[in-house]
């Protein structure tokens, strides 16, 4: 069983990673830019962690959204952001969304279930510590 997640590049200084989260705790990030660690690393965190993230999409019902909310599919477009991937497998089934920050709007309420589950994701993995752009010196970013 395994949860991955997957940010795009935007014109600023969003953070451009990949991470992997298993069951047995075990979290592979591989920092591509703006973040403050490039490169894979790999650490554990306690294994309920894992569970209480599966328990929380299966609380959004993660298997019910679309596989991809495109920028061509929203009501407004406000300019460059970023896309995030959720991919999920349960052990039983596979499941990934693809989703543009940008459609955060009226035309797709359930992104702000995807949002609060990345944001779930990148505190349960311990990830933010790589990708808090706020107070980080950042490597390979283009601002």
């Amino acid at each position: 069983m395994e949860i991955a997640i997957q940010r795009t590049e935007c014109f600023g200084s969003c953070p451009i990673y990949k991470a992997t989260f298993d069951s047995e705790g075990m979290v592979h990030f591989d920092g591509q830019g703006c973040v403050s660690k490039l490169g894979s690393h790999t650490y554990y965190v306690p294994r309920f962690r894992f569970t209480r993230t599966l328990k929380k999409a299966n609380e959004i019902q993660f298997k019910t959204f679309r596989n991809n909310y495109r920028i061509e599919d929203c009501i407004t477009d406000p300019g460059d952001l970023p896309s995030t991937k959720i991919t999920i497998n349960d052990g039983v089934t596979e499941k990934s969304v693809h989703y543009y920050l940008g459609c955060m709007d009226p035309s797709f309420p359930e992104l702000s279930n995807l949002e609060d589950l990345k944001r779930i994701i990148e505190s349960e993995t311990e990830i933010r510590q790589f990708v808090d752009v706020e107070h980080k010196e950042l490597k390979n970013c283009e601002s």
